[in-house]
């Protein structure tokens, strides 16, 4: 019996982890694999409001999580009015699955951290305690806990099977690495109506050019 299972260790979980070790009995579930990380579509850019956060912890960044280059503007791109403009902002370029996997190694040894475990399953019964079934190494196992923390992402587990009502707007992420050819990398932010409601990006990372974006889920891999 745990105090608490959190699912999912991105930064939110992986951060709550480190600050309950020691006060409850913890046990985290994420389907990453420790050792390759998980490669999200995603810019990979820390805003300002998370290095604050970090810093507020008395944290800095290794420079194993950084890449090149470092950009302090967005060029913002509406293709329906044709207008290009450029923003001021203090992002850090870094490498996502190794920010990630930075984060998880914070978690003190007294937290059992299980990878590549997936949650197939949870259950409530009527005293309020959790069963949350989960498989790991092609074996089925169940742990009880007396709370579950969906830290899960977008398409929580734990919103879809206790809150189904719940919907959120979804969307399609799509991305594509290219090798660098240009000379003036940079980041940018890119919005046309007619392919999504939403925006795609493009970002330079140690060699590499990323175009990545947000679509609507029907013919998602059309309009990237």
């Amino acid at each position: 019996m745990f105090d608490a299972v959190i699912i999912g260790l991105g930064p939110a979980g992986s951060t709550l982890a480190r600050l309950l070790a020691g006060k409850y009995n913890v046990l985290c579930l994420d389907k990453k694999v420790a050792e390759g990380g998980f490669e999200k579509p995603c810019g990979g850019l820390l805003a300002p409001d998370a290095q604050k956060i970090l810093a507020r912890f008395d944290l800095t960044l290794p420079k194993s999580v950084l890449v090149d280059p470092q950009l302090f503007a967005v060029r913002t791109q509406d293709l329906s009015s044709g207008l290009t403009r450029y923003y001021q902002r203090f992002y850090v370029n870094m490498n996502r699955a190794k920010f990630d996997r930075w984060l998880i190694s914070l978690i003190p040894a007294s937290v059992p951290v299980y990878a590549g475990a997936k949650v197939i399953k949870i259950t409530r019964d009527e005293s309020g305690f959790f069963t949350v079934l989960f498989e790991r190494n092609g074996k089925r196992k169940t742990v009880q806990a007396r709370r579950v923390i969906g830290a899960d992402g977008a398409a929580s587990f734990v919103r879809r099977t206790f809150f189904p009502k719940h919907k959120i707007r979804s969307y399609a992420t799509v991305q594509q690495w290219f090798k660098e050819t240009h000379k003036s990398p940079c980041y940018s932010c890119v919005f046309d109506e007619d392919k999504s409601d939403c925006y795609s990006w493009s970002v330079s990372k140690d060699g590499y050019f990323i175009f990545g974006g947000a679509f609507p889920v029907q013919n998602c891999r059309a309009r990237f």
